[in-house]
């Protein structure tokens, strides 16, 4: 008996490692096809994750696109309305919006000042033009140096007590108090 289960131990120990050789070659090449189709589901993910991105960056593009073009036809809609509006006050001999007017009000106020300007420019340079070389130019204020007294009639200068002439105020004086007149009681 003890043989006979040996042998029948035996059996049973060859046919299982003949089947666990078969079921191990099948897990290794299962192993390199599962390897293989892991990279191929991969690089397919890889692939639709790609796709995706674009997709959805081309879509937004197409919806910014979208929204451009709706602004730029209420835009057209809103000139016409108002090229409308404007040909119907032409009709009725008024200017065709009522801005215009007053631009153009403000546009011959501005040539009527540039041709002042530019005619006393042109008689400054003209006068200019026929004082003799040796004249002093400025643009300084005069200042006087000198009064006329009644009995001669002579201009006599001031000397030490000339009149004392107080420079402009400059910007700086809104940071001072203005200084309050006290009545005098007599």
């Amino acid at each position: 008996m003890c043989i006979r289960d040996r042998l029948e131990k035996e059996l049973i120990l060859d046919e299982l490692t003949t089947l666990s050789e078969k079921l191990r070659k099948e897990a290794l090449e299962g192993r390199q096809t599962t390897l293989e189709l892991s990279e191929k589901i991969n690089e397919f993910q890889a692939r639709l994750k790609d796709v995706t991105r674009k997709m959805m960056s081309t879509i937004a593009e197409l919806s910014m696109l979208q929204a451009t073009g709706i602004k730029y036809k209420q835009e057209r809609e809103e000139l016409e309305k108002v090229l409308e509006e404007g040909r119907d006050r032409v009709t009725k001999d008024l200017p065709p919006t009522p801005t215009t007017e007053v631009e153009y009000l403000k546009m011959v106020r501005d040539r009527k000042r540039y041709n002042e300007e530019r005619d006393l420019r042109l008689q400054r340079e003209a006068f200019e033009k026929s004082l003799p070389p040796f004249v002093t130019k400025t643009t300084a204020e005069h200042r006087v140096n000198a009064y006329v007294p009644d009995e001669i009639g002579i201009p006599k200068p001031y000397g030490v007590w000339a009149p004392f002439k107080p420079s402009d105020l400059g910007v700086q004086m809104r940071h001072f108090r203005k200084p309050k007149q006290n009545d005098i009681e007599v």
